[in-house]
Order: C-alpha cells, then structure tokens, then sequence
C-alpha cells in the first residue's frame, strides 16, 4: 500500500510541472495605443492553447509608472522610447527586447457627416482649417499621440490657426464630443479610430505629414513566467503575427 502511495506521489511530481506550464498565465500591460494589436494577438495566441494571456491596456504614462514601481506583469509593450528607459532603468530582462510594429494618426469626423477628403497635404490643411473645433490627444503626454499630433500641424503650417480652436482629450472622451456634434473633427492614434461608436474615420493623415509611434515589446525582469512571457512576445514579432497587426491598422516592423 505504502509502496503504491509512493509511486502514485512520485507520479505526481512528474506530471505537476507540466501541468503548471499549461495553465501558466501571463500578464500583458499595453499603453491604449497598442491595445488593439496586442489584444487581437493575445486572443489568436490564447486559442493555440499553453499560457493565456491576459492583456491590462492604460495610458502611456501609467504604463511607466506600473513598470517603475514593480508591479506584478511578465511583458510589457511600449513605445521604443519608453523602452529604452525601462531597460535602462534595469526593469527589463536583458536582450528580450523585439521590435513589434508602428501605428500613425487618424483623422475622424461625426458619423453622418460630411466626410472631408484628407489624402492630400493640402485636403488635410483645408479640413482642419475649416473645422470650428478639433479635439486632440494631450499633446504634454509622453510617448502618447499628442506630441506626434502637434508635430503634424506644425509641418502643416496650421499649427497657429488651430491651436486656439482644439481641445486636448483622451480617445475615448474626445470621440464622444465628436459624436455628439460638439466637435469637428480629431486627430487620434488611427489604430483606435475605427473602435468607437458614432465617429469615422476619414482617413490617415497624408504622406509626408504622417508621423508614427513604433512599439516594442519585452519581458520584465522580475516575471513570474519569464519563458511563457518571452514565448508571447516572440509571437508578436513574428511573421504568423504580421496579418494580425495589419488588420487592426498597423504597420508591423520590421520586414521579416
């Protein structure tokens, strides 16, 4: 009997492991801006079976506050700016760093609504010299579409005749205000425009205006699950994941 106990025990032990593995799970954070991408990954991963990936999507700035004050996550997806300072800061496992993709500013207007013609440098300058009021994300927020945004009116030249009439708000805020009418238009991240009721999107902003916000992902230093962590994000920058990120609007980098 003892014998049996024994060997059902040892048993036990062998399979634990691996048992432990499957059901591993791994905890994603996102900035807002790379949510759609890394939340359509997440959920075609998810159905290959192994760890499950549970992705938190935040503002920019709380990512990096997440990240510096330990919190318990296995990968963190950022801005490559914001990821050389995590790495530098010693917050990242070294050399886990991979390239992912890119996304560019969208132009959006009320749906129902005359829809601006924006795929010329000069369609985009009469749309947004037009408009009454033009919201845009917070142009102080680190890492966010807010500086991209304030460079493109500037290469523009309508920084100065926009600048009294726009009103700073997050995306979802400020595509209300569109929706309801009290708003013209916005310039948003273009990966997160077709998400929200009551907006469409014009188009992106035209060539050569464009500016983008290229995205990395990692895994953190102190990561409960490390290896399934590494696992997702070389999925990530894979070439399985390329259509993925090309469906929600973003440009995978680099060519692989």
């Amino acid at each position: 009997m003892h014998a049996s106990l024994r060997i059902m025990f040892v048993a036990l032990m062998l399979i634990l492991p691996a048992v432990i593995a499957v059901a591993a799970e791994v905890a994603v954070l996102a900035p807002g801006g790379a949510a759609p991408g890394v939340r359509a990954l997440a959920s075609e991963y998810n159905k290959q079976g192994g760890a499950q990936i549970v992705v938190s999507s935040i503002r920019p700035a709380f990512v990096r506050q997440k990240i510096f004050a330990g919190e318990p996550y296995d990968v963190v997806v950022q801005a490559i700016p914001a990821m050389a300072e995590a790495e530098k800061a010693g917050f990242l496992q070294a050399g886990s760093r991979m390239e992912l993709a890119r996304g560019g500013i969208g132009v959006i207007v009320r749906k129902g609504a005359p829809v601006p013609d924006v795929s010329t440098v000069e369609g985009f300058r009469r749309a947004m010299l037009a408009a009454n009021k033009v919201i845009v994300g917070e142009i102080a927020q680190a890492n966010g579409a807010g500086p991209a945004i304030l460079r493109i009116l500037e290469g523009a030249g309508v920084l100065g005749t926009v600048k009294p009439k726009w009103q700073e708000a997050d995306i979802g805020p400020g595509n209300e205000l569109i929706a309801k009418g009290e708003a013209d238009i916005g310039l948003f991240n273009l990966v997160a425009v077709p998400y929200e009721v009551g907006v469409v999107l014009a188009g992106p902003v035209p060539q050569p205006l464009q500016l983008y916000t290229s995205y990395e992902g990692a895994v953190l230093a102190k990561a409960a699950s490390p290896d399934a962590g590494a696992a997702f994000v070389k999925f990530m920058a894979s070439d399985q994941a390329r259509g993925i990120w090309t469906a929600k609007l973003f440009e995978p980098l680099p060519a692989r």
